[in-house]
């Protein structure tokens, strides 16, 4: 794992040169290797995709792993090598939580799946490692279901070790460009002030998050929808109003919530604090992402997963949502029966993902290989 926390996966090019050590790993773990390399087409670049199985190659496997190795920029202010280091109970380094510790955990498991199976199993399992969560999943996770035709029986997606989760939040995210006079700050008239808008807008935009808290989910691990302001920029020098200004927002979904309606109601703020206001707002939908929920026939995935966590460990898992959105989305939300289970911690601030220090409990690395390699050949033999 630490070979691979060594590769910066914050570009294309950095998950070309991991993906490629990724391939080596499943080479070396005797499972046989299906890649498909970055390319070019009239759709921009398609990021790699890397493919272990253990059978024979079918578009509908017994269960799928699937995990990404592309994560968000390191960052400053880390107190360990961003680029992996091992240090006491835990390893950090930029995507020890999210995900490349789970993309060691799921060939680990499959390989230890095939060695206690003894034969080449009827049933395949397969793992599949992307590069394009961080950008929505379109070429990921979304092109093994549509150009790859996947369809697998069961989904294993990265995911936590203490519990099992069953669903998560989408999201909805906008830029607003707003556009006004620029001119001496003391004569700009009110109604074509940028920035005036920009901060009626925020106050409309967090009074409505405020009443969102009181919406409360149904599902463990989940309260309630969240809106926030993620970045506002504009302006230049004191004495100028600036004719333009950005304001970032990111609105995040519950499972029970209906997502066309969630983004009605955004829009509908926005309308209502820029209607006394001259400003042209020109609204750019950067993602709407749904909600991962619960999908029918979990319950197979997920009580093998438990029976298998207390049999080894003791560890008595529960089910959860979380507020990440991920790429499990796109499996559950395809009819695919779809859990999320892995080696991070389920206290995601406490982990550091996309944050400083983001680390991976060394317990959870082995607890989680042994979890799934249990389960693997538990489905393996059961479809036999």
């Amino acid at each position: 794992m630490l070979d691979l926390l060594s590769y910066e996966t914050d570009c294309l090019e950095g998950c070309v040169r991991a993906s490629a050590a990724i391939s080596a790993a499943i080479d070396d773990a005797n499972l046989d290797l299906e890649l498909h390399a970055a390319s070019q087409d009239e759709h921009g670049t398609q990021p790699p995709i890397v493919i272990g199985w253990l059978g024979p190659r079918t578009t509908s496997p017994r269960i799928l792993l699937c995990a990404h190795v592309d994560t968000s920029p390191a960052g400053d202010g880390w107190h360990y090598n961003c680029r992996g280091e091992r240090q006491n109970d835990y390893i950090f380094g930029r995507g020890a939580a999210v995900s490349k510790s789970d993309i060691a955990v799921f060939i680990h498991a499959l390989k230890a799946a095939r060695d206690a199976l003894g034969t080449m199993p009827h049933s395949s399992a397969a793992v599949a490692i992307t590069c394009d969560e961080g950008s929505g999943g379109d070429k990921g996770a979304a092109y093994l279901i549509g150009s790859l035709k996947m369809r697998p029986d069961l989904v294993v997606a990265a995911g936590f070790t203490e519990a099992i989760t069953i669903a998560h939040n989408g999201c909805i995210q906008l830029v607003l460009r707003l556009t006004g006079t620029s001119c001496h700050q003391s004569q700009v008239p009110p109604r074509r002030d940028t920035l005036r808008l920009a901060a009626q807008i925020c106050a409309h935009l967090y009074n409505y998050a405020d009443e969102l808290s009181l919406v409360q989910s149904s599902i463990p691990g989940l309260s309630h929808p969240t809106l926030n302001v993620t970045r506002i920029s504009g302006g230049t020098v004191f004495g100028m109003a600036p004719s333009t200004a950005e304001i970032w927002i990111d609105r995040r979904v519950l499972p029970d919530e209906d997502i066309e309606v969630a983004q009605r109601e955004l829009l509908s703020t926005i309308e209502s604090a820029s209607h006394s206001s001259d400003v042209t707002i020109e609204i750019d939908i950067v993602r709407i992402a749904k909600p991962m929920r619960p999908s029918e026939g979990i319950a197979l995935i997920a009580d093998v997963l438990r029976d298998e966590a207390y049999n080894a460990f003791g560890r008595r898992m529960e089910t959860q949502g979380t507020t990440l959105y991920t790429d499990a989305r796109w499996f559950s939300n395809a009819n695919i029966p779809t859990v999320m289970y892995g080696a991070g911690e389920a206290d995601v601030a406490a982990s550091g993902a996309n944050g400083i220090d983001e680390r991976v409990p060394k317990a959870f690395l082995r607890e989680a290989t042994v979890v799934l390699a249990r389960t693997l050949t538990r489905l393996l033999s059961d479809s036999e």
